[in-house]
C-alpha cells in the first residue's frame, strides 16, 4: 500500500498519543522540551492520565470536570482549493453554509463519515490518496463553519442583551453594522413565524413572536445609540433622493444576491418609497398596497436596499463629476492650444530639412490625413513670424 503524506501523519498521531514516562521529573523534563496537547494521554509511574492534568493545567482532564482544551487549528490542505472548484457535492455544501450554516454545522459528522467510507472501499492508490484529500478538506471547512456559527452565537447573543452601556461604546459604523444585522435576523425570524403559523405550531409560533418583539425592544435601543452619536439614518442622508420604481428595479438586477433570483416589483416600489420619503420610519404612510399583511412586520430588508440604493447614486454622481471634470480640462487644455499656436503649412519633401534646422517636438508635427504632400508645424503665435522667415531663408517650402 502507497504511504501518502496524510496516512503518515494519521500514523504518527496514533504514535504519540501515549506516551509512558518512569516519573513525573522525566515528564517534566520532556514537557520542557517539547510542545505537548493538554488532552494528549501519557502514562507517568505506571499512572494513566493527562498532560493537562499532570501539569496542573485547567481544561486538561477529561474525568476533573472541566472542559478539555480546544484542539489545534487545521492547517488549511494544499489540495483546497482544487477540491472546492471540482467537486460539485462539495459546491451544494458551500451554497447551503451561506442559506443555512447551524444545518451544516450540524450534519458535518455525516458528510466526514460518509467520505471516510469511500476512503476505506477505493482500491486504486490514486483515488484513494484523492478521497483522502477530499476528507482533509471536509474537516478544514467543518473547522471554518464552527467558527462562523460560534461567532454567530456572539453576535446574536449580543444583539439580544446588549445593554444601553454596551450600546455607547460602539463608534457609529459599528452601530450601523449591527442595525443591518438585527435588521436581517428580524426578517429570518419573520419568517420563521410565517412557516409556524401555516403549520399550525402554536408553541413556536409563540416562541418566534417573543424573539421578534424583543428584537424590536433592542433595535429601538440601537437607533437611540445612533442619534446619540450623531449618526442617526435620518440625519446621514442630507438631500433626499427622487426615483423611479423602474430605476430600482433595474438597480435590483445589478445585485449579486438577484443573479439567480427573480426580483419583484412589490419589493423595488416599497424601496424607491422609502428613498423618496428620506428613509421614514412612520410606515403608517405608506401606501396600503405597499404595505406588508403581517401586522409585526417590519421593513429592515427594504431599508437597507434603500441605504445601499443611496450610496449608489452617490456614487454614481461623484462619478459623472469626476468625468465632467476631466472632459472640460481636456477641452480647456484644446481650446488653449487652439488659442496659443499656429500651424505652418509644409512641404513634406522639406520635412527632414525641418527636423534637422528646428528640432520641433512631437507633439508640434501636425500630420494632414487629407493631403499627402504636406504637413502641419505648430508654433507659439509669438514666434509664428520670425519661424517663418527662418524657413524662408533656408528655401523651404511654407504655405501659410
Amino acid at each position: 500500500m502507497k504511504l501518502t503524506r496524510n496516512r503518515l501523519k494519521e500514523l504518527i498521531r496514533q504514535s504519540i498519543k501515549e506516551i509512558d514516562f518512569e516519573d513525573e521529573e522525566a515528564f517534566k523534563k520532556y514537557q520542557s522540551q517539547h510542545k505537548m496537547r493538554p488532552t494528549t494521554k501519557v502514562n507517568i509511574g505506571g499512572k494513566d492520565t493527562t498532560v493537562g492534568q499532570a501539569s496542573g493545567d485547567e481544561g486538561g482532564g477529561e474525568e476533573g470536570g472541566e472542559p478539555a482544551a480546544a484542539e489545534t487549528p487545521l492547517e488549511k490542505p494544499k489540495d483546497y482549493n482544487t477540491h472546492a472548484q471540482s467537486s460539485d457535492s462539495f459546491k451544494k455544501l458551500q451554497n447551503q453554509a451561506k442559506n443555512n450554516l447551524s444545518w451544516v454545522a450540524n450534519n458535518m459528522d455525516e458528510f466526514i463519515k460518509d467520505a471516510e467510507e469511500r476512503v476505506a472501499t477505493e482500491t486504486d492508490p490514486d483515488d484513494k490518496e484523492w478521497a483522502q484529500g477530499y476528507v482533509d478538506t471536509l474537516n478544514y471547512f467543518k473547522q471554518e463553519v464552527n467558527q462562523k456559527v460560534e461567532k454567530q452565537k456572539k453576535e446574536q447573543k449580543f444583539m439580544f442583551n446588549a445593554t444601553d452601556e454596551d450600546l455607547s461604546k460602539l463608534g457609529a459604523d459599528e452601530l450601523e453594522n449591527l442595525d443591518t444585522n438585527m435588521w436581517e435576523l428580524e426578517s429570518k425570524i419573520n419568517n420563521a413565524y410565517e412557516r409556524a403559523q401555516s403549520q399550525g405550531n402554536d408553541e413556536m409560533e409563540q416562541k418566534y413572536s417573543d424573539m421578534y418583539d424583543k428584537l424590536s425592544a433592542q433595535r429601538s435601543k440601537v437607533s437611540q445609540a445612533k442619534q446619540n452619536v450623531g449618526e442617526s439614518i435620518q440625519e446621514s442622508v442630507r438631500k433626499p433622493f427622487k426615483t423611479t420604481v423602474k430605476e430600482v428595479k433595474k438597480w435590483f438586477k445589478t445585485l449579486e444576491e438577484n443573479r439567480y433570483k427573480k426580483t419583484y416589483a412589490s419589493d423595488a416600489r416599497r424601496v424607491s418609497w422609502l428613498v423618496n420619503n428620506n428613509l421614514s420610519e412612520d410606515y403608517e404612510a405608506m401606501p396600503v398596497s405597499m404595505k406588508k399583511k403581517w401586522s409585526k412586520a417590519q421593513y429592515g430588508r427594504e431599508r437597507y436596499l434603500a441605504k445601499e440604493f443611496i450610496k449608489h447614486k452617490r456614487n454614481e454622481a461623484k462619478l459623472r463629476e469626476s468625468i465632467r471634470k476631466i472632459v472640460g480640462s481636456l477641452i480647456s487644455e484644446q481650446t488653449l492650444n487652439e488659442v496659443r499656436y499656429q500651424e505652418i503649412s509644409i512641404s513634406l519633401d522639406d520635412f527632414y530639412k525641418v527636423q534637422k534646422l528646428l528640432k520641433p517636438k512631437k507633439q508640434q508635427i501636425v500630420k494632414h490625413p487629407y493631403s499627402q504632400k504636406t504637413f502641419g508645424l505648430k508654433v507659439d503665435k509669438k514666434q509664428y513670424d520670425k519661424t517663418l522667415e527662418i524657413l524662408m531663408k533656408k528655401r523651404i517650402d511654407v504655405q501659410g
